[in-house]
């Protein structure tokens, strides 16, 4: 009976230790929809009453950070993959008296599963299809600044914090470089499958002008060129 409890077990620990490991780290750029914070960040602008404010950055390109660790079965690599991404946002205007600002951060960390399939593996450059899926935590900067240095000066800062389900789909290719050691440069596209909705750790919530809840959305390209190794 023992015996044929350890057979599955022996069979899974044999088939595992005939495969091979990968690990890589790499940079990714980025660009980011941010839809709502976008418009959160429009409106700030326009109804600062006689104060001509500028949209100097809304959320631009910036590079971010990623890593796997897979097991490679023949073609597939089925692993743990994490990424760290963050941008953006500026409305402000200074003049002698004093300045008025509106200052938002945007920052994502996640974790989630990572498949990929080569398509030509015997190759030296080996084109291959590649999906992610999984969950970002995000965090929210949000300072507005009003100095002139009278006593009725405003202060507003507070961070706020959601989660995302997010999924990406694109192309790759890599190439060994030095022994054990491969390059790959990898474009995908990256879209939300649910957004929650920023909120204060008190419980309050980032709402526009019009009182609607606002969330971040990181919908848009990655270009990623990573370092890897095979075990």
């Amino acid at each position: 009976m023992r015996c044929n409890l350890l057979w599955p077990l022996l069979f899974s620990c044999s088939l595992t230790m005939g495969q091979k490991f990968s690990f890589s780290l790499g940079i990714n750029g980025g660009t980011y929809s941010m839809q709502y914070l976008k418009f959160y960040q429009s409106q700030f602008a326009e109804y600062a009453a006689g104060v001509p404010l500028k949209i100097t950055d809304s959320f631009p390109a910036r590079l971010g950070a990623e890593g796997n660790l897979s097991i490679n079965i023949k073609r597939f690599q089925v692993g743990v993959f994490i990424w760290r991404n963050s941008t953006g946002g500026r409305v402000h205007y200074e003049d002698y008296s004093g300045y008025l600002l509106q200052d938002m951060v945007a920052t994502t960390t996640g974790l989630g599963i990572r498949l990929a399939v080569t398509i030509n593996p015997k190759s030296k450059y080996k084109f291959y299809v590649v999906s992610t899926l999984g969950n970002g935590w995000n965090s929210l900067a949000l300072k507005e600044e009003l100095k002139t240095g009278n006593p009725s000066d405003y202060l507003k800062q507070n961070t706020y914090s959601s989660s995302s389900i997010l999924s990406s789909g694109g192309i790759g290719i890599r190439t060994s470089v030095y022994s054990k050691f491969s390059l790959a440069l990898e474009p995908r596209y990256e879209f939300s499958v649910k957004n929650n909705d920023l909120q204060q750790s008190s419980g309050g919530f980032l709402t526009d002008f019009y009182g609607y809840r606002s969330h971040p959305n990181w919908d848009g390209m990655r270009i990623s060129l990573s370092i890897g190794y095979d075990f």
